[in-house]
């Protein structure tokens, strides 16, 4: 079990594959087994059941005449059935009128033996056949037959052989599929996950992915490639913007000394240097605008990167999950069938183990099939967070242009997303959620904006928490509507809370209390509220009271306007 939690995740998607496979198709043979031997009594008891009648239909005149022996010469024929053990002729008083077969007192007919027509399996593992022989509609004796079960048990045996080479061979090429097909979801995720680690790190935005397919994934490697393009060449621009900006400033402070020195003496020289600070001022809002590209892509750095932490957080619970799959439990019932593969009849139907075996494969492939259910949900939401980060990046690509799309959903769906994705470090770090969500009708605004704005909030609340080393951390979250055309979002944490004199500046850009901040998280999402027409605020008593940072949007018709 050890050396399967250390395994890598294309081993376990080969496992699941394999083990998935495996289980449905031993379900399939148990069935189809089943199914054929209570096919082949039933065939064996129709065929049995019309040579009595037969038999019966020949033994019309003798039983009317009191002839034995021609209803013995009539049984006679049965040595040609194989399987017929013992056979016998009753009059209609129950009486032994002719008989045939063994005279082994376990194989031979009493003379109780005639009932009621019908066929019974005996507990001396035979099958007894009684039919009525009739005459002008009425009854004047039976025909009894007692034949073995041999060839129903050697089918039976013939059949679970069978299909267990088939359920062996299935097995073996639903591990050789899955070896080949694992690669192509295993690979691409974990190169991912290794470039982003050391990105994250090392803060290198030098480095590459290389893109493996045309799907999802290599679209995320292209996006993903572009923004750090864009991140790195913004930053340099960026560095020799300001350089040059500084170096010009004071080149220019220079001359416009000189310039005030002879401004009364020469109108020529004015003139001269209201175009040179005319120059400059240029200069200066070309670096402006240079700083705000730097801006944006630094606020797509941080949005991604608190993704990429759900991201991760995805592929842990998949490995978990993984871990507790129960692959050797099914080893260990596969060992058990192959060490009776010679003998399973007796085997499943005699043995303490073998008796519990069947209901143990269906118990197990339950619990697979439930773990693999939450597998996939884990999957579901790796996809949600990938495509949220191309949504990021799509946003910040129009940072300059306009609005976003926008679209009727539920706030508190939006809500529970930029929970989840901070679910794992809010687990981590044992921080309880409260949720106070009012009944809302859906909002027509932009998903991709509001749901960057409540993963930053979410996120800094949980540092705040974490940062007081309290026995309860707590983050509340409210949803309520503040009048017909606007409602509100309140993140509120019992952390450490805001200064007074830092409650107007914790906006601004570049503005940060933590050791490890960078002060665009909160600058950005105020940005993007205002853009949607609505506001973004804090509150907070002071040093160690917690704080509450409340997110106000207009319901549809005043964005629809601003669209």
């Amino acid at each position: 079990m050890k050396q399967l939690r250390d395994s890598s995740i294309r081993t376990k998607l080969n496992l699941l594959g394999t083990v998935t496979a495996g289980i449905a198709l031993c379900l399939a043979c148990v069935t189809f087994v089943i199914s054929d031997a209570s096919a082949s009594k039933a065939m064996m008891v129709e065929h049995l059941r019309t040579l009595a009648d037969v038999l019966g239909s020949n033994c019309v005149a003798a039983l009317t005449f009191d002839d034995p022996k021609a209803a013995n010469d009539v049984l006679t024929s049965l040595k040609f059935e194989p399987t017929i053990l013992a056979g016998g002729v009753y009059d209609h008083n129950g009486l032994p009128f002719a008989t045939y077969g063994s005279t082994s007192p376990k194989l031979a007919l009493s003379p109780g033996t005639a009932a009621n027509p019908g066929h019974v399996f005996e507990n001396d593992g035979t099958l007894k056949i009684i039919a009525s022989i009739r005459d002008n509609n009425e009854e004047i004796g039976m025909v009894v037959l007692k034949a073995g079960m041999a060839p129903i048990n050697a089918r039976f045996q013939q059949q679970i052989l069978m299909a267990a080479v088939v359920l062996f061979v299935s097995v073996v090429i639903a591990f050789l599929f899955s070896s080949f097909l694992q690669k192509f979801v295993s690979v691409p995720i974990m190169n991912l996950a290794k470039t982003a680690e050391h990105i994250s790190l090392e803060r290198d935005f030098s480095i590459r992915v290389e893109k493996m397919a045309d799907d999802e994934i290599g679209s995320l490697y292209t996006a993903f490639n572009r923004m750090l393009e864009r991140i790195e060449v913004g930053e340099a621009d960026l560095r020799r913007s300001y350089d040059e900006l500084e170096l010009r400033v004071q080149r220019r402070t220079v001359q416009l000394s000189e310039a005030n020195e002879i401004l009364s003496h020469e109108v020529t020289e004015r003139k001269r240097a209201e175009e040179d600070l005319r120059e400059l001022q240029s200069q200066h809002l070309d670096a402006a605008r240079r700083a705000g590209m730097a801006e944006i892509a630094t606020s797509v750095l941080h949005n991604v990167g608190n993704v990429l932490n759900s991201v991760n957080t995805s592929a842990s619970i998949i490995r978990d999950k993984l871990k507790k799959f129960g692959t050797a439990d099914f080893q260990a019932a596969t060992d058990l069938l192959k060490q009776h593969l010679e003998d399973p009849g007796p085997f499943v139907t005699s043995d303490s183990r073998g008796k519990y075996l069947p209901k143990f494969l269906i118990q197990l492939s339950q619990k697979m099939s439930s773990e693999e259910l939450q597998v996939l949900e884990e999957l579901k939401s790796l996809s949600k967070s990938i495509d949220h980060i191309k949504g990021i990046v799509s946003v910040q690509q129009s940072y300059a242009g306009g609005a976003g799309f926008l679209e009727e959903l539920p706030l508190a769906s939006l809500v529970e997303d930029a929970i989840r994705i901070n679910g794992q470090s809010l687990s981590r770090h044992n921080v309880e959620v409260i949720r106070e969500f009012e009944d809302l009708p859906p909002i027509h605004t932009d998903k991709q904006k509001v749901l960057q704005i409540l993963v930053n909030l979410v996120s800094n609340a949980k540092h705040a928490v974490v940062e007081t080393n309290q026995p309860n951390p707590q983050l509340k979250v409210r949803i309520l509507r503040t009048n017909a055309d606007h409602v509100r979002v309140e993140v509120v944490d019992n952390g450490i809370g805001i200064q007074p004199e830092n409650l107007t500046r914790i906006f601004s850009h570049g503005f940060t209390t933590r050791k490890d901040g960078h002060g665009f998280g909160l600058h950005s999402a105020a940005n993007l509220a205002r853009e949607m027409g609505g506001s973004l605020t804090v509150d907070s008593e002071g040093q160690g009271q917690g704080a509450k940072f409340i997110l106000e949007l207009a319901t549809g018709s005043r964005q629809r306007k601003q669209s």
